[in-house]
């Protein structure tokens, strides 16, 4: 009965052990990883840089550079429009603002993040700025310089002023 019972106790801590491992690596595997980079950062027609207080890095299969905009704002997507102002954030006074974002890597190579996105105004998460999304398409394997760089600096611009309240750099695999 003793060896029974020191089995089933020792089969237990096992499974114990395996399952925290298991879910530290699925943590570390795909977990979300969220770097704040700066705020508030007024921007305006001429370039800024910020500079991050952690270099930024590639450390998922997706990523991108969440822009929270404190302006009074919606999200402007029309496919029919001419003017190239598809993907861009709508001020109350018909302005279309769409920032300029580039990741300067460590030698002061500039990367453009030209794929756009939308952030969304919730009430949850205690943010209701909302904004924009940037990141760089890319395939790992033929753009590894940028895979695998570090970046320490952000540069932004915009057609017009306008003031981030937040600047966070977001890693993550999708399921």
């Amino acid at each position: 009965m003793k060896l029974s019972r020191n089995r089933t106790i020792l089969i237990s801590i096992c499974l114990i052990v395996t399952i925290a491992v298991a879910y530290s690596i699925l943590a570390l595997t795909h977990g979300y990883i969220t770097v704040d980079v700066a705020g508030p950062v007024e921007v305006g027609p001429e370039w800024v840089e910020v500079r991050s207080p952690k270099p930024l890095k590639i450390s998922r299969r997706k990523q991108y550079l969440a822009l929270y905009v404190s302006d009074s704002h919606e999200a402007y997507n029309e496919p029919q429009d001419r003017s190239g102002e598809t993907f861009a954030m709508r001020y109350p006074d018909g302005s279309l603002v769409r920032p300029e974002v580039r990741l300067v890597d460590k030698s002061g190579k500039e990367y453009d993040l030209d794929s756009v996105g939308f952030l969304g105004k919730t009430r949850s998460s205690g943010d209701l700025d909302g904004g924009m999304s940037f990141s760089r398409s890319f395939e790992s394997s033929l753009d590894s310089d940028f895979a695998n760089g570090t970046y320490p600096v952000v540069k932004l611009r915009s057609n017009r002023p306008i003031h981030i309240s937040r600047i966070e750099w977001n890693c993550y695999n999708p399921k």
